[in-house]
């Protein structure tokens, strides 16, 4: 099983990919972090999880829409918040609330049945909340004190390996990746895999057969490949991102239409750049004669795209920030922060049969839907794909749904439900992560 680690950050198939970056300075509060590419089950990747804490049900206003038969679960992580939303197809609900001062809680890892995994952004802490229910979506209950453990500081995304016994953390801020034991629930570090560069790995993710991403500091673009064979953990192979500086973020596999074991080709964001990387992936296994060992080879195959199709408003202040695919791998979804308008944006992208030219895969751009908010860190499609979960951290609503056509994949512009921004905290401390669980 390999893992790939980033200094700029794609990921591909066949491994347990984490990938890990460095975000640039937005000129926000927050430190950048480390968020995760996502690999759709089918490729062998984990959808991260979450929970969060017991507190009365409180309503918050929503925008009227299509109510939905059964009722869903929302983790939600904000600056000194866990909140679990309870959404029934036209408004949100927060059912439970963890609240700890001075933390930051930018990305949380789900185990069932009630483990869950939360980073502090601002410390070296993971924290564990496993007590009693632990997180329990069904009854909306949250253990109160969490057991916290201590790792590298400034982690920004965490990662499940295949079967749940490991989880990796990106850490911005030390430039490194945490490797736990987490087989009997309780963290317990294993190794730390150091930037040999300047800091900043970003984002770690899984992939089909074991390697995690990792990515550092904006102005680098590579990818680096990890194999976790046997808790190894060490590095095999760097692949280079070919536009300079671009500031690779995350990235997403794209599953092969002969083998949906494996994927085809892997896209990165690149926030400084506001580009979309396209890769053809390619397998190499020494022991099968078809290369030289090094899991995984990345090859561009079409220019760099915009994620805004057209200029910003604001292009020295812009900041492409997550990725999410369809599982069936033609539809990409991109974030476009800080851009300088009243509302940020979410860039579609369509992938397409192409030329071998291409690698027999081809990405355009299709278009933009407000993300009716600013600074759209991380969003996430919902389990049916009907729905897009979006979160904004400074203006407008700070957490959102977008209704979605699973046939042509484009997005409403006009949310089915909304919480306004000023419901999480003051302005710009709105939500960082949002993520349906059940």
């Amino acid at each position: 099983m390999l893992l790939v680690v980033a200094a700029v950050l794609p990921s591909i198939s066949g491994f347990t990919i984490n990938l890990c970056t460095i975000r640039a300075n937005t000129g926000h509060s927050h430190p950048p972090s480390c968020e995760n590419t996502k690999m759709r089950p089918e490729f062998g990747f984990s959808v991260l999880t979450a929970a969060l804490a017991s507190a009365a049900s409180i309503p918050v206003s929503a925008t009227a829409g299509k109510r939905q038969d059964t009722t869903s679960k929302v983790l939600v992580g904000a600056p000194g918040q866990i909140l679990l939303a309870s959404f029934d197809g036209s408004s949100f609900d927060i059912v439970a609330e963890s609240s700890i001062e001075g933390t930051t809680a930018s990305w949380m890892a789900f185990k069932e049945p009630d483990l869950l995994y939360a980073v502090d952004e601002n410390s070296n802490q993971l924290r564990l909340f496993k007590a009693c229910s632990g997180l329990d979506p069904s009854t909306n209950e949250l253990s109160s004190e969490p057991e916290i453990v201590e790792g590298s500081t400034g982690v920004v995304h965490l990662e499940f390996n295949a079967d749940k016994t490991r989880l990796v953390g990106s850490s911005y801020s030390e430039g490194q990746i945490d490797i736990w034991d987490i087989s009997e629930g309780t963290p317990k570090l294993i190794k730390n895999i150091k930037s040999e560069e300047e800091l900043g790995p970003h984002e770690l993710r899984p992939r089909p057969f074991g390697p995690l991403l990792r990515r550092r500091r904006p102005r680098h673009r590579l990818i680096l490949l990890v194999d976790s064979a046997d808790d190894a953990w060490e590095l095999v192979n760097v692949a280079r991102v070919p536009t300079p500086g671009c500031g690779p973020r995350h990235g997403a596999f794209l599953p092969s239409s002969e083998d949906p074991t494996k994927a085809s080709h892997y896209v990165v964001v690149c926030e400084l750049a506001n580009t979309v990387e396209v890769f053809a992936v390619t397998y190499d296994d020494a022991e099968a004669g078809t290369g030289t060992g090094t899991g995984i080879d990345f090859r561009p195959s079409q220019p760099a795209l915009s994620t805004f199709g057209r200029r910003p408003t604001n292009s020295s202040s812009s900041a492409a920030g997550a990725i999410e695919t369809s599982a069936d791998g033609r539809h990409i979804y991109v974030s476009n922060r800080i851009t300088g308008g009243a509302t940020d944006s979410i860039a579609h992208f369509r992938a397409a049969p192409a030329s071998a030219c291409f690698g027999g895969l081809k990405v355009e751009f299709v278009g933009l839907v407000p993300s009716a908010g600013v600074n759209p860190r991380m969003f996430s499609l919902a389990a049916d794909e009907d729905l897009l979960f979006t979160s904004n951290i400074a203006a407008g609503f700070g957490l959102l749904a977008l209704s979605r056509d699973p046939s042509d994949g484009t997005l409403a512009e006009t949310p089915v439900a909304s919480v306004d921004v000023e419901t999480f905290g003051p302005e710009g401390f709105g939500p960082q992560f949002v993520l349906q669980i059940a």
